[in-house]
């Protein structure tokens, strides 16, 4: 039986590496994990983790992360990684970089990159740094793996702004994906043409364009989609009157993709150039990201000062305004709902996962695959029959398990710029100027490690929390509301 079990995932294996997502995931959903022997099961949900059968690649390691039984062996360095790895991709990922923490990266290394996929997925680019370079010093990884660790770390200077470097970074990588990595030899060129724009270099961001087209077949492609981006802000950025129409096509493509950091990353480019202050507002109070924020200042070249609120408009046409996430409310007495409805507001461009709701919401519980979708089903059944009782015409729409806040009549929604409404947590406020621990938040709110975590995730969701480090050099400090830049 085991030499079937790992001919099938071999197989899987294969079809993965030809490209045929199809073949690959029909042999997975042939496997039950239940059958696999021990030795196996990493392997198998590695494999559906790669494959996108992420419910999958869960259920088959939920037993061994979380064991029903004192008796039952410990789960493995490997399938904590892979299981850590997946929640991150559903969007817990306050849990999968707790789980990674527990892994050495001296005996797996890998647990490197997976921990700065989790910190890029909350825009944490700055902290994933150190991280990505300790990963491409590791012994023990192969050549393919140093390229992608490489290109990740140079995806993350570009972000902060740091050009000079990424530059003496990308130079090294545009001539290894020439010679031995030619599918990646297009991004490589892209995200060149990043850090021209960066630069303010747009001559030089025009060439790598022009070079990555080259290397791009598929029109239809994300690539493609890509360089069509970058070449669109270009234009803008060089235009002495900017053309609206140009521009929106990039973005209304970007809409039917669905890939919405493109779409805010197109509202931003504008409203920079044109100067437009409403939408710089929209940005402002939509992103719940820090390092996105920190955009501003860095490249507002003129005074601004943003609202002490923000009515969102949330369904087009003239509508009351709702403020009900400005004053003292009824929700605010059902805690979980009013958390719900909170994460809900916090960005205005993204659809929210199951993962991302669940683990904001349900501060101080886990991830279970078997009945977390329910739960998260319930609860958004339950905040729209709140909007319907208070007669507020708002209600929470899910496709593909992606939950969005959308109104059911012409509204708007004021949007408060502070996210503690009534005030800081106690325990925040005697942290307020300092930089500090998970101990010193278990020691001031008297919480447990866990509830301690469960308490930080939920200020670093909304903003008022930055981490930086990773590991024992984890630190944490209070985001000071910034109201003006330029």
């Amino acid at each position: 039986m085991a030499r079937k079990e790992k001919a099938i995932l071999d197989s899987a294996q294969a079809s993965l590496k030809a490209g045929e997502l199809g073949a690959a995931r029909r042999l997975l959903q042939s496997v039950h994990p239940g059958q696999l022997s021990r030795d196996h099961i990493a392997y198998f949900a590695s494999l559906c983790r790669e494959s996108g059968l992420l419910d999958l690649s869960l259920r088959a390691l939920h037993n061994f992360i979380y064991p029903q039984t004192s008796n039952q062996p410990p789960a493995s360095d490997a399938e904590r990684m892979i299981y850590a790895a997946t929640l991150i991709k559903v969007g817990a990922i306050t849990e999968g970089l707790g789980i990674l923490e527990g892994v050495s990266a001296g005996k797996n290394p890998k647990v490197l990159f997976y921990r700065a996929h989790g910190l890029i997925a909350q825009w944490e680019y700055e902290t994933s740094i150190p991280v990505l370079s300790q990963y491409i010093q590791s012994s023990g990884i192969t050549e393919s793996d140093i390229f992608l660790g490489k290109l990740n770390l140079a995806a993350a200077l570009v972000h902060e702004r740091l050009a000079d470097k990424a530059e003496g970074l990308l130079q090294e990588l545009r001539k290894c994906a020439s010679i031995n990595f030619p599918l990646y030899h297009g991004a490589t060129l892209e995200l060149s043409a990043q850090n021209a724009i960066t630069a303010r270099d747009y001559k030089t961001a025009q060439v790598y364009l022009k070079e990555a087209e080259g290397q791009t077949e598929d029109p239809q492609s994300q690539q493609a989609f890509f360089i069509r981006k970058w070449k669109a802000v270009v234009r803008l950025l060089t235009q002495n009157k900017p053309n609206r129409a140009a521009f929106q096509t990039v973005r209304d493509e970007a809409v039917c993709r669905k890939h919405w950091e493109t779409v805010r990353d197109c509202d931003f480019y504008w409203a920079v150039a044109t100067r437009d202050r409403n939408l710089l507002n929209k940005l402002y109070f939509g992103t719940p990201f820090p390092s996105f924020k920190k955009r501003f200042s860095k490249e507002l070249t003129f005074k601004f000062e943003f609202s002490n609120h923000y009515d969102w408009q949330i369904s087009p046409g003239k509508g009351q305004v709702q403020t009900f996430l400005c004053e003292r409310s009824s929700l605010e007495d059902k805690p979980v709902l009013y958390r719900l409805a909170r994460l809900l507001t916090s960005d205005f461009y993204r659809p929210f996962s199951i993962g991302s709701l669940f683990s904001s919401v349900y501060l101080e519980e886990y991830y279970n695959v078997n009945t977390t979708p329910n739960r998260v089903h319930q609860l958004v059944h339950s905040l729209r029959t709140w909007f319907n009782e208070n007669q507020i015409p708002l209600s929470v729409v899910s496709k593909k398990s992606l939950y969005k806040l959308i109104g059911k009549r012409p509204c708007k929604l004021r949007i408060p710029c502070s996210w503690e409404g009534s005030g800081k947590s106690a325990w925040l406020s005697q942290l307020q100027n300092d930089v500090f621990t998970i101990q010193d938040v278990m020691y001031i709110s008297g919480s447990p490690k866990r509830t301690a975590n469960r308490l930080l995730a939920k200020e670093i969701v909304k903003g008022t929390v930055r981490r930086t480090g990773a590991g024992k050099n984890t630190h944490y400090t209070v985001v000071q509301n910034k109201s003006s830049f330029g």
